[in-house]
């Protein structure tokens, strides 16, 4: 009888392990081909395959020390949709949450709110011109999230002690994505080469040595440059391309 519950035990061990390994197997093999149809450059610069690995370790180990309602997950997603687009973005987020449900018994309903969180930074992110807006959507994020898990916590028919910590997470964890990301992009913008919309923000900046040089040794290239690049800038917008990186183009094409 004990030998009998010996092998039991061997084979569960060894289902529990073969499906595992299927399973992120799988989500590899989604994610590679996700890659290979939508965000088919990620293959032509390796290091932006690099960077979604090593994110996506980042996200797991965050998860095993933080509760899941604060897991910033918007700070990831947003950075991915601001270094290549949004298609990357949410595969980003997508194979995080497949990744964690492992661990979560596929409970996936307390996954929802940071999960759709994410999903509203990434679309909000796309778009961004300044500070002022990433602040905005950090704001947008917290909301969304707070009031999910307000939701998913009465469902859950949760004490009134657990459903105000849950909705205080999620205020937090959307002013927290936001300073995560802050420091996303000092850090693998410089390792990694990485030029993203708060890039050009910081070339558009007239104040810049090389165009304050030029305002002053050649006033009139300096103001052909401004003229191109307003140009360039409106040019962008009319046919819905970067228009940011146009302007930077017209600004510095001298």
């Amino acid at each position: 009888l004990r030998k009998s519950q010996d092998d039991k035990y061997s084979y569960s061990l060894l289902a529990n392990i073969a499906r595992n390994q299927l399973y992120f197997f799988l989500i590899c093999f989604f994610s590679f081909v996700f890659i290979m149809f939508r965000v088919e450059k990620v293959y032509e610069k390796s290091k932006l395959l690099y960077l979604f690995l090593i994110n996506i370790a980042l996200v797991f180990v965050l998860y095993k020390f933080l509760p899941k309602h604060l897991l910033p997950l918007a700070s990831f997603v947003m950075f991915f949709t601001l270094a290549v687009n949004l298609n990357f973005g949410v595969l980003l987020a997508v194979t995080s949450i497949l990744v964690i449900a492992l661990y979560e018994n596929f409970n996936i309903i307390n996954l929802v709110p940071v999960f759709t969180g994410s999903l509203a930074g990434g679309i909000l992110s796309g778009n961004f011109k300044n500070r002022e807006e990433l602040y905005r959507a950090g704001m947008f994020v917290a909301a969304i999230t707070a009031f999910l898990i307000l939701a998913v916590e009465l469902y859950n028919r949760s004490g009134i002690r657990d459903i105000s910590i849950g909705f205080l997470y999620g205020l937090v964890n959307g002013l927290m994505s936001i300073l995560i990301l802050f420091g996303l992009l000092y850090i693998f913008e410089r390792i990694f080469h990485i030029a993203t919309t708060f890039t050009w923000l910081e070339y558009s900046d007239l104040n810049n040595p090389l165009i304050k040089r030029m305002s002053k040794e050649a006033p009139g290239s300096y103001q052909h440059v401004l003229t191109v690049s307003t140009l360039a800038e409106s040019a962008g917008e009319a046919i819905g391309a970067n228009s940011l990186l146009a302007k930077i183009g017209g600004l510095f094409h001298d």
